[in-house]
């Protein structure tokens, strides 16, 4: 891991310069002062592009910071099962107000469903036109809460492939859209 292996090199040349000053000048440095980090010594790689890999990001190639926070997070949590993921979610959202089952409505499905045979930025498109209030708020969430972006994350990833085959199989019911759907729809266009 990147933080991991710059944190392990900066502690291991601070432990080396303070043992090495410590042994010929005594607590502080060599001027009196206090002992500190001599540039160069592993900083420098910030300055050389690509020396050290970064993880190409999920969505739009590029690397917030909310991206590389819920990446490391993820790193550190055991992910749920799907069933277990997709509970906290809607769960979350349910607690926060938003009423799931009541978003789509049966021409909202159909006008999606639509969409997403053009593609995934129509499908978003369209979801952000029938539920734009809800997304934002969404978005919102997700930008603030790096716990909640990891469970969307791991949410989306999956379920995609069952949501779109019950969006395209749904589209047609009387019925407004179910909640793990209309989760999905909401979430997938809020990471957007």
């Amino acid at each position: 891991d990147l933080f991991d292996l710059i944190a392990d090199r900066m502690a291991q040349a601070m432990l080396a310069e303070a043992r090495s000053d410590r042994a010929s000048h005594g607590k502080n440095g060599s001027d009196g002062q206090p002992m500190m980090l001599k540039r160069g010594i592993d900083d420098d790689m910030f300055d050389q592009p690509g020396a050290y890999p970064v993880a190409p990001s999920r969505r739009n190639g590029d690397n917030s910071l909310s991206d590389i926070i819920a990446d490391m997070e993820s790193d550190e949590h055991p992910r749920l099962s799907r069933e277990d993921t997709a509970d906290a979610l809607i769960q979350r959202l349910s607690d926060s107000g938003i009423r799931l089952t009541d978003i789509f409505r049966p021409k909202h499905k159909k006008k999606i469903a639509h969409m997403a045979r053009k593609g995934d930025k129509q499908r978003r498109s369209e979801t952000g036109q029938a539920a734009g209030r809800q997304v934002e708020r969404i978005r919102q969430r997700l930008r603030s809460d790096v716990e909640l972006m990891g469970l969307a994350r791991d949410f989306v990833a999956l379920e995609e492939t069952d949501a779109l085959n019950a969006l395209e199989n749904t589209h047609t019911s009387n019925k407004n859209a179910s909640a793990r759907l209309a989760t999905y729809l909401l979430i997938d266009a809020a990471l957007d």
